[in-house]
């Protein structure tokens, strides 16, 4: 029995924006023996002194949602501290503190509120949201002291994979490591010892559906080039044409 657990609808949460690696979202594969599933590795700035912060905006990012990437609020303030809607859903902007709370609501659905205020048992548990210098990648491109990488994956289903126009990516090359995409995840606890397994027991997040929300310069050199072309210069015709004109979680302390 996989430690995935069917996500409950008030589970789905969309994320905010962040910058994608790892992906492994169009076949599932098997690590260690383990059973096949999709992947991804989700970026977000610690805080507004990412450097992170700067190649969202290079990306064409909009600050509103870049704040809510690194934001620790529940839902994203504006200066009257109201929350901020956002116009194309009507719903407040989420923001990564929107998802430790759906770590922590997950928790203690899992391990019961009384356990999940236990400072002790908190610091012991397992999260999927980890400091990019935990040593997990060493020093790949993207990574380090400044950001936060979170681990999503499915085992079941792939996962639903949409670009900006929300219809269907199917070209493995359009979504690549180091574009900017944000995604439908939930968060599940889980007990190796249920399972009469050695392990830590902890929280899991599985995806449900990613959205490429920007183009911008991929890890490795691969990926889509779409984002240089503003750069290139206008190619001139070979000759002129006359008159041409041209082209809701509990209250746990320590998450």
């Amino acid at each position: 029995m996989s430690t995935e657990v069917a996500a409950k609808p008030h589970n789905d949460i969309l994320t905010p924006v962040f910058r994608i690696a790892f992906v492994q979202l169009f076949e599932a594969k098997s690590y260690n023996g383990g059973k096949p599933e999709y992947a991804m590795t989700m970026i977000y700035p610690k805080d507004e002194n990412s450097k992170l912060v700067g190649l969202m905006r290079e990306a064409g990012i909009d600050d509103t949602s870049i704040r809510a990437s690194y934001s620790q609020d529940a839902v994203l303030l504006g200066p009257d501290g109201k929350p901020i809607i956002n116009p194309r859903s009507g719903k407040p902007y989420n923001t990564f503190g929107t998802l430790k709370r759906g770590v922590a609501s997950a928790a203690g659905e899992e391990f019961g509120l009384e356990s999940c205020q236990n400072p002790a048992f908190v610091q012991a548990l397992r999260k999927p949201y980890r400091s990019g210098d935990d040593g997990t990648y060493g020093m790949k491109d993207g990574f380090g002291a400044d950001v936060v990488f979170i681990k999503a994956t499915s085992k079941r289903d792939q996962p639903e994979l949409l670009d900006q126009n929300k219809k269907p990516i199917t070209q493995e090359r359009l979504l690549y490591g180091g574009c900017f995409a944000r995604a439908v995840i939930s968060f599940a606890g889980y007990d190796p010892a249920k399972q009469k397994k050695a392990g830590q027991k902890g929280v899991g997040c599985y995806v449900r559906l990613v959205q490429k929300i920007a183009d911008f310069k991929s890890f490795g050199g691969g990926g889509s080039k779409a984002s240089l072309v503003d750069d290139l210069p206008s190619a001139a015709p070979a000759e002129p044409t006359s008159g041409s004109t041209g082209g809701g979680a509990p209250q746990i302390g320590g998450w």
